[in-house]
């Protein structure tokens, strides 16, 4: 009887919705680190902003293999006007890229962008929702894009201020590559406002012809840098036994909810397992949820006692 009355609070579905008992926290993963230059875009938007120049928002887009940034001014965010930009402002320049990472903003999951992909064979690639953290390296430069702006004597003209801007991120210095990242894409470090160094000779000039074969040279022995996760010695992880075995989840309420609203959603069922994400059926239609998100469900059973008469 002991067990019964543990098994029936156990599976209180009220309960599962209201409490937290410990969030699920997957290990770590990466994306496979890109063989050459330009093969793997991330993409994300920034704003709405302050109105400057008549553009309300940002195109960012972030080389996998360099860390070279773009950041686009926008007058809004609709698909047309981020298709144009990505294209005049990033294919354009540095040509089609194999892999594109994008969240799942209406301007990214719509048929038009689908299309603009399929047509320019580009794998489209697109993060679970409410786990930013997939596409943590463009995020990463939002935050060091917003501290630069900000500090900018000017902030309400951001969009004026932008191309300085996006000069000193790509001209500084990185630990983790040991360079610039404008170093790894034109092979030589950009010249900077000369009063901020004592003027050095250039050295003998040589031929063009020669300056392509050394670059050619250097680039053949570069080899890709993946990315630090910062998160890995203070990331506790934690996933439940009880998550791999579970006919269903509930899934966590992420987005903004009422005051004494269940934390939870569901319990749904769980339709395929994968290694970072489930698919779950919510009201029939499937879901691919990544796994931070889920917490087992509980689901009521025959009482072992009386399933023994």
């Amino acid at each position: 009887m002991h067990g019964d009355i543990r098994d029936w609070v156990r599976t209180c579905t009220a309960c599962q919705r209201a409490k937290v008992h410990r969030h699920t926290i997957a290990p770590l993963d990466t994306f496979p680190t890109p063989t050459t230059r330009f093969q793997h875009v991330h993409l994300d938007l920034v704003g709405p902003l302050p109105p400057s120049q008549g553009n309300v928002s940002v195109l960012t887009c972030i080389d996998r293999y360099t860390r070279w940034p773009e950041a686009v001014p926008l007058p809004d965010a609709t698909t047309p006007v981020v298709v144009q930009a990505f294209l005049q402002n990033w294919i354009a320049r540095f040509g089609v890229p194999e892999s594109l990472t994008t969240d799942r903003g209406p301007q990214f999951s719509s048929h038009r962008f689908r299309q603009f992909c399929a047509q320019l064979g580009i794998h489209h690639l697109q993060t679970t929702a409410y786990h930013p953290q997939s596409n943590g390296m463009v995020e990463r430069f939002h935050r060091q894009l917003k501290v630069a702006l900000r500090a900018t004597d000017d902030p309400i003209h951001w969009a004026a201020r932008l191309p300085l801007v996006l000069l000193g991120l790509r001209t500084a210095y990185r630990r983790d590559l040991d360079c610039a990242v404008a170093d790894l894409v034109y092979g030589t470090s950009l010249r900077l406002p000369g009063q901020f160094f004592t003027p050095q000779s250039l050295g003998p000039s040589h031929d063009p012809a020669e300056f392509v074969t050394l670059l050619r040279s250097a680039f053949e022995d570069l080899r890709p840098v993946p990315p630090r996760p910062r998160e890995v010695s203070s990331r506790s992880v934690f996933v439940s036994p009880d998550l791999m075995t579970a006919t269903h989840v509930f899934v966590r309420h992420d987005s903004p909810r009422r005051p004494l609203h269940h934390l939870y959603d569901g319990p749904y069922p769980v339709s395929h397992r994968h290694p970072k994400t489930f698919d779950v059926l919510i009201r029939g239609r499937p879901h691919t949820v990544t796994v931070d998100r889920l917490k087992a469900a509980h689901m009521e059973s025959p009482p072992s006692s009386l399933a023994a008469v």
